[in-house]
């Protein structure tokens, strides 16, 4: 009785013992599938990073192809270009001052010159005729064929669409807007792209005609190569930028500030070596030039930098582009000036 006793708990316990050793293996299993399951969904998470990592580089590329529009020249504009931009994928707005090298017909030249129809650069500029090009003259040039438009109160993107002829989905692409809604609003400017450059109630002559000098204007020699900037000077200083200063010098506000167009070209204020570039809090992106006679300027909040530390630089030469980089209310460049360790007024020099 006692064996069959003990022969019975014997098979009870060795059942017990097959049960955990098959639970254990169930569990064992579930875990494998886990860390299988774990490791696809994390190879999938993965992607949009490294599709990032591509988008970087393209950017990179693309930021020196901008900058080979800018200069034909690539000696001028360093090939060490870095899209070092909060908003890469911003349409540019770009200036470029009109010079006798580009001929009798100046308008056709220039929109030849910027990948866009002649009746965009006139739109643009409020210029109907082509002989209203003048040597010296500043020209504001959109990235594609479209309109650079004030938004105004009251308006709407699908109305802005409506009045040029377009889709709004392309004024939404173009701007960001799916993402940055804040930057259609009353006195901010948007890209409307209109690819057939036919703009209502516009129309540009048909006949060439020979630019001149402006009238009451002495002849003006021809403008600086392409890839520098030329703007108003300030004694020994050039300005960086042709703007309008929003802020100047005084001892809560140690530098300039002066507004310009989202990518607008910044030139050295003077030849020199460049002794930084990179980020620095609340000033962005900046790029400082140490020139010659003992001065350094710097110039904060740009969207992207074209130049690299050691690189020797000529006056006006495009060093960086106007942003938002940083603490600002406004694409503009914070000018500054510092003179043996003490920040100047650079308007002063």
């Amino acid at each position: 009785m006692l064996k069959r006793l003990f022969a019975r708990a014997s098979e009870m316990d060795a059942q017990r013992e097959s049960r955990h050793i098959a639970a254990a293996r169930r569990l064992s299993r579930a875990a494998v599938r886990i860390l299988v399951l774990l490791y696809i969904t994390g190879a999938v998470l993965l992607l949009p990073g490294l599709q990032s990592n591509r988008t970087t580089r393209a950017s990179s590329d693309g930021a020196q192809a901008i900058s080979g529009i800018v200069s034909d020249d690539r000696t001028t504009v360093s090939a060490h270009a870095v899209a070092t931009v909060d908003r890469t994928d911003q349409v540019a707005v770009r200036s470029y001052v009109a010079s006798a090298s580009d001929g009798p017909n100046m308008l056709d030249a220039i929109a030849k010159r910027f990948a866009v129809k002649p009746e965009t650069l006139a739109y643009n500029n409020g210029i109907t005729s082509r002989a209203q090009v003048y040597v010296g003259e500043t020209l504001r040039i959109p990235a594609v064929d479209g309109v650079i438009y004030e938004v105004k109160d009251g308006d709407t993107i699908d109305a802005v669409a409506a009045k040029f002829g377009v889709d709004a989905k392309a004024i939404l692409d173009a701007n960001r807007l799916y993402f940055e809604p804040q930057n259609f609003a009353p006195g901010k400017e948007v890209l409307v792209p209109v690819p057939s450059a036919s703009f209502p109630d516009f129309a540009l002559d048909a006949v060439a005609r020979v630019s001149t000098v402006a009238r009451g204007s002495s002849p003006a020699a021809p403008a600086a190569p392409a890839g520098i900037v030329t703007a108003p000077v300030a004694h020994r200083l050039q300005w960086p930028v042709g703007g309008v200063i929003t802020q100047g010098y005084w001892a809560g506000h140690l530098g300039v500030d002066i507004a310009a167009p989202y990518g607008t070209p910044i030139g050295a204020s003077d030849a020199g070596v460049v002794s930084a570039v990179g980020w620095v809090a609340i000033g962005g992106l900046r790029v400082c030039v140490a020139h010659d006679w003992g001065m350094t300027t710097c110039y904060y909040h740009t969207s992207a930098t074209y130049v690299y530390v050691g690189q020797r630089v000529a006056r006006g030469q495009v060093v960086a582009a106007i942003g938002l980089t940083g603490v600002t209310t406004g694409p503009h460049v914070h000018w500054e000036a510092n003179l043996n360790g003490v920040l100047v007024n650079a308007l002063a020099y």
